[in-house]
């Protein structure tokens, strides 16, 4: 009697633990889904003051949501072409960077290559008001930039690299070896 009594009672006590943790995963489930609402709605209004600067005035506001707790989309509603994707990426960084302690942030030349108008001059514009943080960038055919834009560039470059003599040490990384 005594084991059969020792073995209910660890049932009823497995049944009771399995209940609780029932009821942490529904609350921890609830929590993130409220922590992911609140920082969606907070990222959004910075997204949108952004864009209200680099954006077209037709255009929806890059916007940051979480259609699952393990997952997000960052995006142009209504626009998935390349060059709104890139944009999308693009002040996306630049809310984390003004919302976070970042301090620095990189962007490569592709992200550049499909932005067309003068959206990628307002974007390199606002890299300037991080004065206390830094922004490096790699970006090609400035020449197509507006005159103010290559201004600035030119002004903050550190490094400029070219074919023929102007790689980094020296020579073209991918050439054959003699």
């Amino acid at each position: 009697i005594k084991e059969l009594n020792s073995k209910l009672e660890k049932k009823n006590q497995t049944k009771q633990e399995a209940k609780e943790l029932k009821e942490l995963k529904s609350q921890l489930q609830s929590d993130e889904e409220k922590i992911l609402e609140e920082l969606s709605q907070n990222y959004n209004l910075e997204l949108s003051s952004l864009c209200s600067e680099i954006l077209e005035p037709n255009i929806l506001p890059v916007s940051l949501e979480f259609p699952k707790t393990n997952q997000y989309n960052v995006s142009i509603p209504n626009d998935d072409g390349t060059g709104d994707s890139y944009t999308s990426e693009l002040v996306f960084d630049l809310a984390v960077l003004n919302k976070t302690e970042l301090p620095f942030l990189i962007h490569d030349s592709y992200l550049y290559s499909n932005i067309r108008g003068k959206r990628l001059d307002r974007i390199i514009s606002k890299y300037n008001d991080f004065q206390k943080k830094q922004i490096f960038i790699a970006i090609d055919q400035i020449e197509t930039l507006e005159p103010e834009t290559r201004v600035l560039i030119n002004e903050r470059k550190v490094i400029s690299l070219y074919a023929n003599g102007g790689e980094l040490f020296g020579e073209s990384w991918n050439n054959a070896i003699n």
